[in-house]
């Protein structure tokens, strides 16, 4: 018995352009219902991480909160790299 064509594109990974558009409406349905916060979910962690690894006297004391999950992936490191201190001054003014 050979398998309906919605599970052969499936299993091939191949989409067609219809389910570009439910995953669009899907993403979009998601962001109306529950909204977009940016900086609120994860942003006690990583962001201060991020901070320390660009200027360190910017948290003199207390790192261990945010800094032994921060530690845990390579976000902090990949956004630090990514900022010049010549063009963002983070923490400064």
């Amino acid at each position: 018995m050979k398998p309906d064509p919605p599970q052969e594109a499936v299993r091939s990974g191949i989409l067609r352009p219809r389910d570009y558009f439910y995953l669009a409406l899907l993403t979009a349905g998601s962001l109306a219902v529950h909204g977009y916060h940016p900086g609120a979910e994860d942003s006690e962690i990583y962001i201060p991480g991020i901070k320390v690894l660009l200027n360190p006297a910017l948290h003199p004391f207390g790192r261990e909160f945010f800094a032994t999950h921060a530690r845990m992936t390579l976000f902090p490191n990949l956004i630090a790299a990514s900022f010049s201190r010549k063009r963002a001054r983070i923490g400064r003014r």
